[in-house]
C-alpha cells in the first residue's frame, strides 16, 4: 500500500513523547478506551483474519495415538472476521503573535498538542462507551442482567453478588474468566457507602476506612482491575454554553475479559486495530507552516478501528443506578 504524505508536514515525535510524560495532564488520564480495547498494531489498513469460536477452542478431544502410528488432528472450523481502519485527526493553529505570550514556542506547541490529542481520545471514549454500554448488543439472560436492587441503595443492594454472578455467565458464554469490571465514576462513588462492600473490605494501616479503593473493589470482585471511567463531555451544543456529564453512564456496569496478549485467538471483548505504517505510536503528532496566516499548525491523528470481537466475553449489568 502506498501512503501519501504531505511534503509540508513533518512528524513531531518530540511532542508526542513529551506529552506522554505530562503526568499532570489529568484529562488524558481519564480516558480509558485504549485500556479497554488495547491497541493491536497492524501494517495494513484493512484485512480479513481468522477467528476461532470458544466452542472450537475448548472442545474435548481424543488425544490417544492411533494404532497406525498417526496422531489425532484438529478439525476446528475457522471463521472469518475483518477490520477496516479509518483515519481521525484534529488540528490547532499556533499563531505567531500568541507564541510570544509564552517563554518558549515549544510550550505553545505542547498546549496545542494536548488539546488536539485529547480531542481524539474523547472521540475514542465516546464511541467505545456507546458500543459497550449497549443493550441492543448485549441482550438476553446470558449477556445481560438487570440487577434486583440499584447500587445507589447502600443498605440493601448487593453489587458483589451481582458481579460474581456475571462472572459465571461469562465463563459459560466464552469459557474464560473476566479480568476487569468497568464502571462510571458516579457508580464508583455510590459503592463507597455500600453496606455489603464495606462489610467485606479488609483494611490495613494505610487505608482510609471511610473510602473504598479501586484495588479493594477488584479484590472483592475477584478481578485484576476495576476500571473507573471519569471522562466528561459537553452534553449541549457549544453555542448553548457548557453542561457537563459523564461519557459513561452510571446506569450500567460491564464485567469483561480484556485482551492481555497480541494473540488474535485469545478470547476478549475487543481490540483497537491501529494502522502503523503511516507513523508509530498511538496518536501521531505533526506540524506544518501556514505562512499566509503567520502561524504553525499542530495536527494529531490516528488511524484505527475499534473492533468488538467476542460478545460473550462481557456481561452487562443494568439498572445499577
Amino acid at each position: 500500500m502506498t501512503v501519501s504524505v504531505s511534503t509540508n508536514a513533518f512528524q513531531r515525535p518530540d511532542l508526542a513523547m513529551a506529552f506522554e510524560g505530562l503526568s499532570l495532564d489529568r484529562e488524558a488520564q481519564r480516558f480509558k478506551a485504549l485500556e479497554i480495547f488495547p491497541i493491536l498494531p497492524t501494517k495494513v489498513a484493512a484485512a480479513n483474519f481468522s477467528s476461532i469460536a470458544p466452542e472450537e477452542m475448548q472442545v474435548d478431544s481424543d488425544t490417544l495415538r492411533n494404532p497406525d502410528g498417526s496422531y489425532q488432528e484438529a478439525d476446528s472450523k475457522v471463521g472469518q472476521d475483518s477490520f477496516l481502519c479509518e483515519e481521525h485527526g484534529f488540528e490547532e493553529r499556533v499563531d505567531d503573535a500568541n507564541k510570544r505570550i509564552f517563554a518558549y514556542s515549544f510550550d505553545a506547541e505542547m498546549i496545542a498538542t494536548k488539546r488536539t490529542r485529547n480531542k481524539l481520545y474523547r472521540r475514542l471514549e465516546i464511541d467505545l462507551a456507546a458500543v459497550l454500554f449497549n443493550t441492543n448488543i448485549w441482550t438476553g439472560a446470558a449477556l445481560t442482567t438487570n440487577v434486583s436492587v440499584k447500587w445507589n441503595v447502600p443498605a440493601t443492594s448487593t453489587p458483589v453478588d451481582d458481579v460474581l454472578a456475571a462472572q459465571q455467565k461469562i465463563a459459560a458464554s466464552c469459557g474464560d474468566e473476566p479480568n476487569v469490571v468497568i464502571m462510571s465514576k458516579d457508580l464508583f462513588l455510590d459503592l463507597q457507602t455500600n453496606a455489603q462492600i464495606k462489610s467485606q473490605v479488609v483494611y490495613n494501616g494505610s487505608d482510609d476506612p471511610k473510602k473504598v479503593t479501586e484495588q479493594q473493589l477488584a479484590a472483592l470482585f475477584h478481578v485484576e482491575k476495576v476500571i473507573v471511567c471519569s471522562a466528561t463531555r459537553n452534553t449541549v451544543n457549544k453555542a448553548q454554553g457548557y453542561s457537563g456529564g459523564r461519557i459513561w453512564p452510571s446506569t450500567m456496569c460491564m464485567v469483561a475479559k480484556l485482551a492481555t496478549t497480541k494473540d488474535l485467538a485469545e478470547p476478549c471483548i475487543g481490540r483497537t486495530f491501529h494502522f502503523i505504517e503511516d507513523g508509530a505510536g498511538d496518536v501521531i503528532v505533526e506540524t506544518y507552516r501556514d505562512e499566509r496566516r503567520r502561524s504553525d499548525m499542530v495536527r494529531a491523528r490516528i488511524n484505527y478501528h475499534q473492533k468488538r470481537l467476542l460478545v460473550g466475553a462481557g456481561h452487562l449489568l443494568t439498572n445499577t443506578n
